[in-house]
């Protein structure tokens, strides 16, 4: 044993990086990739800031050609030089390079004397190898894949946990407003959030809690005739008049889509209003809707005629300073429209990833036309969950709101 190590404290894990370190060598690498992957391990081997700054010098020290064949990478780095470089003392130093030896990163290369250098001729050289790391190269790749994954799996359920608590919120506003007792399910909500568990059973016991509140709350505002998403199924709270004292003559409809319009086949959507072209000119085709985008969900907006769109949002349209002639501009106002009934991104997000960006953008449009015309919309966030949730049962009829809001009193231009 040499004079330095006589002096050195040997442990179980010193000895383990020094019998990686006496094997020989059957990884080729570059410089490059073996400092990228020792690198990017050493988060999962709890490498902490001093022992980095340490690693990066080290790895700088070495020479790129002892990285192949059975060359062996070391760096010859003095406590000194180290100390200075890292503003802290020599103990510091012996400290952070034990650390780095005992997460099998390093092993020491002592000289008689304990001095580390390279000779001239480069037969003899002492200091700190990198011999561990680089027979445990494939290892450490799959660490720091692992923790990579352990990361973006641990910030996806922060999300879903931070998610379902704002539905919730939503929810209870939504709840008290309409006179619905929202305690016990709040407290249920609090439990899980201070449970000790990790965020992934959080996320998953919230999205069971919210899913039976959706439930009971909808159905105690149905029977109490509180207007809820629910009335995008028959849109109750809308008066029916006569649409024809507010049409222009270069939108009013031809009689056959009038006809349709009163027909009894509305509700199943197969035929719809200003399905031909106005009367009076003015006329465009029906923009196609790319179906792979909206086949995700129960709901489509492949049968709706753009100009049944258009002709609804009557107040969208002048409010927002937005001109919607085809699906292509909703989408690009559907932004806007989020913004200004304070729809949260994160809702909107889900939403169009569940149903397609044709159905979010819509049901964001049509909150914000009954918005406008005074309708009791107390929560647009829980209003428009609500109608994603009625969606993914088949029970969204977007068709049938539209005609509800042609047929109820709007100034139409």
């Amino acid at each position: 044993m040499s004079i330095a190590a006589k002096f050195r404290t040997i442990n179980q894990q010193i000895v383990a990086s020094q019998a990686l370190a006496a094997q020989k060598c059957q990884a080729n690498t570059t410089k490059t990739e073996a400092a990228r992957v020792i690198k990017s391990a050493c988060p999962a081997l709890h490498i902490t800031r001093g022992r980095y700054q340490a690693l990066d010098l080290l790895l700088g020290a070495t020479r790129s050609g002892d990285w192949v064949d059975d060359r062996e990478p070391i760096a010859t780095l003095s406590n000194a030089y180290l100390a200075n470089a890292l503003a802290c003392s020599e103990r510091t130093v012996s400290r952070l390079l034990k650390g780095l030896v005992e997460a099998g990163i390093l092993a020491y290369r002592d000289s008689p004397t304990g001095r580390r250098f390279r000779s001239k001729n480069g037969q003899e050289v002492y200091g700190l190898s990198f011999a561990p790391a680089r027979q445990r190269l494939d290892e450490l790749r799959v660490l720091a894949q692992e923790h990579r994954a352990k990361l973006a799996s641990d910030r996806a359920a922060k999300r879903a946990v931070e998610q379902a608590l704002r539905s919730l919120e939503d929810l209870r506003i939504q709840a008290e407003n309409g006179g619905v007792d929202f305690t016990r399910i709040e407290a249920d909500a609090l439990a899980i959030k201070d449970m000790a568990a990790d965020r992934a059973t959080k996320a998953e016991a919230l999205s069971i809690l919210l899913e039976g509140a959706w439930t009971e709350v909808d159905q105690a505002l149905h029977k109490g005739q509180k207007m809820s998403w629910s009335g995008d199924k028959t849109d109750t709270h809308l008066h029916p008049t006569n649409p024809e004292t507010h049409v222009s003559s270069s939108e009013r409809t031809c009689a056959n889509a009038q006809d349709i319009r009163n027909s009894s086949n509305i509700a199943s959507g197969n035929e719809m209003a200003l399905e031909k072209e106005p009367c009076g000119g003015g006329s465009s085709e029906q923009e196609q809707i790319p179906l792979s985008r909206d086949e995700r969900g129960k709901t489509s907006v492949s049968g709706i005629n753009f100009q049944l769109v258009r002709t609804a949002l009557c107040q969208t349209r002048p409010n927002f300073n937005i001109e919607l002639d085809r699906w292509s501009d909703l989408l690009m106002a559907a932004d806007t429209i989020r913004a200004g009934i304070g729809l949260s991104p994160s809702a909107y997000r889900l939403g169009a990833a569940n149903h397609g960006d044709h159905v979010a953008a819509l049901c964001a449009a049509i909150i914000a036309e009954k918005f406008l015309r005074g309708a009791n919309i107390s929560s647009p966030g829980g209003y428009f969950r609500g109608m994603m949730a009625a969606a993914e049962r088949g029970e969204l009829r977007l068709d049938k709101t539209l005609f509800g809001l042609i047929n109820s009193s709007c100034a139409m231009n």
